[in-house]
């Protein structure tokens, strides 16, 4: 409590030569905090007064609750915390009338303002407050990019009243592509980058409008994010690829060399990842190469590379959001049966468009193994029926009604008999679950499934890996354009 409150160390523990206090653990705690034990002359307990008299004092205090209580002695503990409670919140003689706790919390406001009005006296806070206006130069010291953070009025909030009542600016991506599509159709200027999101807890009495700076746009940043990229990892000049990956790309832990220091493929994959943001003709080659930040090899590395060419040639690539669209939702669902070399785990694979806008996309791994192809689609219906509820509300929680049930298009024709039978056999018990999630909104007429070929199936460019022409065709399908600024 000393080192997390105060940020202050302890220097020096008086002790006594009690047992407990020759414990090795406890030794070895004390010397790594750079502390030094003195201790007590054997049978002179007073050099140690000060806790002898806290002690007495705090079982006498024990033994009065108890007596005057007639509480058997099994409540013993539950005394001493009470006692200690209400010793540390009396008056005391020694701290001029104040009690422990005041005095206590009084060093605490030194080191923790409560408002902004007294941080901004401090002369240290101050400075804390300027640090948080940074500027990252270059090695030649020009001026690389400005950093500031946008909270709206946070400086009014008090501590210990509406402190705590603020979120960070963290909201699900799905959310804001969403609200993106929305703003699209209804001529609704959006700030969605830079400060990524804010979410409000409170209810809005007016409506909040929020308007980029003049200049700003989305796309060209991502585009300077991979760019940079490129140029971290000496790419820029490289020839550039049609697909993140070959095709039939299969990955095991085992292959290639290992690498010397993993850092430098770590740093990518986070990269990568962030850039699945606003890339997802790439989600699923990041999703496989993610799989391997524990021990990465130069295989792995490779094909991290291959991922960052085909970038190379997409990086003014971006989602269409449409104008002129209906607002009706649309997914694909879809699974690549046991094709992992290592695990035969299989892999779930959606997306969400509303009418031709993709708003929502997933490229990732079952738990557990499937025996059969049904219960892998099946165990994918449920995700994706799931997704499905979170985006129904959020399409209703800005006014729009849906009459008519949401499409799933499944390419598997067994799963979607299934589904419309409300009899479960033996067979199909161990995914009763998952069938009972899909009947119910069947039945309810909220979604309504239909069969697709495995041609026209979007969600199969989240499964697995293709060749040029076939790839080309899906990313097609999922309505990206190229954003490029005269």
């Amino acid at each position: 409590m000393i080192s997390t409150q105060f940020s202050k160390a302890i220097k020096i523990f008086h002790i006594d030569n009690a047992m407990e206090y020759r414990d090795s653990q406890f030794l070895n705690f004390i010397h790594t905090q750079g502390t030094i034990i003195q201790r007590s002359c054997a049978g002179t307990s007073q050099q140690n007064g000060r806790a002898e008299r806290k002690h007495c004092h705090i079982l006498d205090s024990v033994r009065a609750f108890l007596i005057s209580a007639s509480f058997p002695e099994r409540f013993w503990g539950e005394a001493a915390l009470t006692a200690v409670y209400i010793i540390n919140r009396l008056p005391s003689l020694a701290l001029q009338n104040v009690t422990p706790f005041e005095r206590l919390y009084v060093v605490l406001s030194l080191h923790k303002p409560h408002t902004y009005r007294e941080a901004c006296t401090n002369p240290l806070w101050q400075q804390a407050m300027i640090e948080e206006l940074q500027i990252n130069t270059k090695s030649d010291g020009t001026i690389e990019w400005y950093k500031t953070r946008l909270i709206a009025k946070r400086y009014a909030q008090e501590y210990g009243i509406d402190y705590e009542e603020t979120f960070a600016h963290v909201a699900r991506i799905t959310s804001c592509s969403q609200s993106s599509c929305y703003c699209c159709n209804s001529s609704v200027a959006s700030l969605s980058d830079g400060c990524k999101e804010c979410l409000f807890k409170c209810d809005l009495t007016k409506k909040v409008y929020m308007q980029a700076p003049p200049g700003y746009s989305d796309y060209p940043d991502k585009a300077k994010y991979a760019s940079d990229l490129l140029s971290h990892v000496g790419l820029t000049e490289t020839k550039v690829v049609f697909t993140p990956l070959e095709m039939n790309a299969r990955l095991t832990p085992l292959d290639g060399t290992p690498l010397s220091d993993a850092t430098l493929y770590r740093q990518l994959i986070s990269s990568l990842i962030y850039l699945t943001v606003t890339c997802p003709d790439i989600a699923h080659d990041v999703h496989l190469v993610s799989q391997f930040l524990t021990a990465p090899h130069s295989t792995h590395y490779a094909a991290v590379i291959h991922i960052l060419r085909y970038i190379k040639g997409t990086m003014f690539h971006g989602l269409h959001f449409s104008a002129h669209s209906t607002l009706d939702l649309c997914t694909y669902s879809d699974v690549d049966w046991a094709e992992d070399p290592t695990d035969r785990r299989s892999t779930t694979s959606f997306c969400f468009f509303l009418r031709d806008s993709l708003i929502s996309w997933r490229s990732k791994k079952q738990h557990i193994v499937s025996r059969s192809s049904i219960e892998v689609e099946y165990r994918a219906l449920a995700d994706t029926t799931s997704e499905f509820l979170a985006l129904r509300w959020l399409v209703e929680n800005i006014g729009l009604t849906h009459s008519s049930p949401t499409i799933i298009h499944c390419d598997n024709h067994s799963a979607i008999q299934i589904v419309h039978n409300d009899v479960f056999h033996e067979h199909t018990k161990h995914i009763e679950i998952d069938c009972h999630l899909v009947h119910h909104h069947l039945s309810a007429s909220i979604l309504r499934l239909l069969p697709v070929n495995s041609f026209d199936q979007t969600a199969d460019i989240f499964t697995k890996t293709f060749p040029p022409s076939r790839f080309c065709d899906l990313v097609s399908k999922l309505k990206m354009a190229s954003v490029r600024l005269p």
